[in-house]
């Protein structure tokens, strides 16, 4: 059930057009609420070209000095390693750019104020669809960072058409461009 529906908003998202205006907007509804503002470490993703696009949010995050962490993933296991302007990044198995991953940059979950939470489709009770692998609802059972999934309206469901286990995580906030959940 969960990869029928995947593949459906998966091929939605490739398909909505105005992206880059979408995600200025998705980013700006996120610096205005208290939950970025007053996060001190900030983990977030490296967007796909059919995400919300984050490298805005990622500068922007760098340039007010906030700690900014991107995850790292060895076989299901996932950590936040906290990265630089001028970082390198390198293809994961999976497709998905991640920063090289110093030892000495290792941000453990304790630290994180705020989790940008990637997703396929949402529904309005938070439930998130994400690709399949479980490598963020373990690593969000292990913390108490606020989290919040950025996507376009287009990946938001009616209600109980996201399939749910008892592992998987809600979100506490998903943003769109039209509104805040």
């Amino acid at each position: 059930m969960k990869t029928q529906v995947r593949k459906k908003y998966i091929a939605i998202r490739k398909g909505i057009s105005g992206k880059a205006e979408k995600s200025a907007l998705i980013a700006e509804r996120l610096f205005e609420l208290d939950a970025y503002k007053n996060a001190r470490t900030i983990a977030v993703y490296k967007s796909m070209a059919s995400e919300v696009c984050t490298n805005g949010i990622i500068s922007r995050a760098l340039a007010e000095g906030k700690t900014v962490a991107l995850p790292k993933t060895a076989g299901s296991e996932m950590n936040f390693y906290a990265i630089s302007a001028d970082e390198s990044f390198e293809k994961s198995p999976f497709g998905v750019l991640e920063p090289v991953g110093d030892a000495e940059k290792y941000v453990p979950p304790a630290a994180l104020d705020l989790i940008i939470v990637p997703g396929v489709a949402f529904d309005r009770d938070k439930n998130r669809l994400g690709f399949g692998k479980g490598c963020y609802d373990r690593f969000l059972a292990g913390t108490k960072a606020r989290t919040i999934s950025l996507c376009f309206s287009e990946q938001i469901v009616e209600k109980g058409e996201i399939p749910t286990d008892e592992f998987d995580i809600k979100m506490q906030s998903i943003i769109t461009e039209k509104e805040i959940i």
